[in-house]
């Protein structure tokens, strides 16, 4: 098991959310999306690809 802060660093903000936008892309691969806010901007979106491949050492990358 592993917390979602090992893999995505997430801010302190007012608010922040993981969620999973829209999910499984392929067998091993699944988007999220982080979503922050801080004192009562907008919410600010940002989007990654997590690749399970080797499920001791998952692959971040930022999704395009």
């Amino acid at each position: 098991m592993r917390r979602a802060e090992q893999l995505i660093p997430i801010p302190k903000t007012e608010e922040a959310r993981l969620v999973v936008d829209p999910g499984w892309i392929s067998p091993t691969t699944i988007r999220i999306r982080l979503a922050t806010r801080y004192g009562g901007s907008d919410t600010t979106s940002k989007f990654y690809l997590i690749d399970f491949s080797n499920p001791d050492a998952p692959k971040i990358q930022p999704a395009k």
